[in-house]
Parts: C-alpha cells; sequence; structure tokens
C-alpha cells in the first residue's frame, strides 16, 4: 500500500527535486507559481476527517483519491515544506470500526502491515541501509497516546539522499490517519527533526480529537 502512494507522488516529487536544484529566488518563484490554484482554500473532509487549509503554518495541495480505483486506500493529501517530504493518508481498508487507540489490535495491525511494506521496499531495492531507529508514542495534553511513530534512517537511491523518516499512525473517527515525514539528514540534527514531527503531529490533535 505505502508503494503504491509512493508511486502517486512520483510526478510531485521529481518536481520538488527539479526545483531544488535552482537558486534560492527562482525556487520561491517557482514554487508559488506551481502551487498557484492547487493549495486548498477551504477546510477539507475527507471520510469524515477534517483537513485544515493549515496545519502548524504549512499549507496543503488538493487531495489525491486513491479511494475510487483502490477502495479502502483512501486520500492522500501533501503539505508544502521546503525542507520536508509531509504526507497525509486518510483510510480504513475496507474495515467497519477503527478505534481511536493506538494500542489497539486494529492500528497496531495497520502499523505492522505499514512496517512490513518500508521493508519490502527495502527489499525491491529502491532504500539501502534501512534502520529503524526508535518506536515512540504522541500523547495529548491529558496524557492519552494519539499517535504511534517510528523513526527511520535509509539512502533513497531514486532521490540519492540520506533521509530521516518518520511514520506515525492513529485511529481517528472511525479511519486511519497516517502521517509521512521525510527530511534529508544532514539538513536537521535528529532531535532537532525528532522535535518537529511531533511538533507537527500534535497540531492534529485538537482536529482529530477535539475536547
Amino acid at each position: 500500500m505505502l508503494a503504491r502512494w509512493a508511486n502517486a507522488w512520483v510526478a510531485t516529487t521529481m518536481a520538488m527535486l527539479a526545483a531544488s536544484l535552482l537558486p534560492a529566488t527562482l525556487v520561491l518563484a517557482t514554487l508559488v507559481l506551481a502551487t498557484l490554484g492547487a493549495l486548498a482554500q477551504t477546510t477539507t473532509t475527507l471520510l469524515g476527517v477534517p483537513v485544515p487549509d493549515r496545519v502548524s503554518g504549512l499549507p496543503h495541495a488538493a487531495p489525491m483519491n486513491f479511494e475510487t480505483n483502490n477502495p479502502g486506500m483512501g486520500y492522500g493529501v501533501r503539505f508544502a515544506h521546503p525542507d520536508w517530504t509531509i504526507d497525509v493518508y486518510i483510510y480504513d481498508l475496507k474495515m467497519k470500526s477503527i478505534p481511536d487507540n493506538p494500542a489497539s489490535a486494529a492500528v497496531q495491525a495497520a502499523l505492522d502491515e505499514a512496517k512490513s511494506e518500508i521493508v519490502h521496499i527495502e527489499k525491491r531495492g529502491d532504500y539501502v541501509g534501512l534502520t529503524m531507529k526508535d518506536t515512540f508514542t504522541i500523547a495529548d495534553t491529558a496524557g492519552r497516546g494519539r499517535f504511534i511513530c517510528v523513526e527511520y534512517n535509509y539512502f533513497h537511491k531514486r532521490r540519492a539522499v540520506d533521509l530521516d523518516s518518520y511514520l506515525c499512525l492513529a485511529g481517528a473517527k472511525g479511519e486511519f490517519f497516517q502521517i509521512r515525514m521525510d527530511t534529508v539528514k544532514s539538513k536537521h540534527p535528529a532531535n532537532e527533526a525528532r522535535r518537529f514531527v511531533e511538533t507537527w503531529a500534535r497540531a492534529w490533535i485538537p482536529v482529530l480529537w477535539p475536547s
């Protein structure tokens, strides 16, 4: 499933990589022109899950519909950031009931599936040196676990970069809610990258589980 999602983003990623080779002023102009009309202007609801125009200041492009051709795979939304690739996936795997608890059997099984697909992508030859560095939980202000996250490092052969990569999964509003965040390792110290991931994921908590 991750591989299918990833393939859907190939054109977008290649455009971003091409832009990264331009001078900074041209990069900014390119990104502005490329995203005019694509960035969401109103709150979007996907499978009953609200997606705000901006999350922690980051805007998003129009959602990608995977559900029509692949029932259960839901939707993907890419958020714009100059140093990160940030994708959110909302899906149900055709399951009828998905609990909010990240320790539930359903969420853990979906996490295991996502982790297995990452390993499969490495075996296919897309990643080199895949290392699972840590597993951690992101909790709300009341201490309730909301996201279960896995931290990876690997060399991405097609992009020819060493990446720090994060997978965070939750059950929210009866759907699976997955965040994928990748950044070039040399751009951020590990603790700074982890802190950014935790902060951005926490920005979703009042959206997905309003008090």
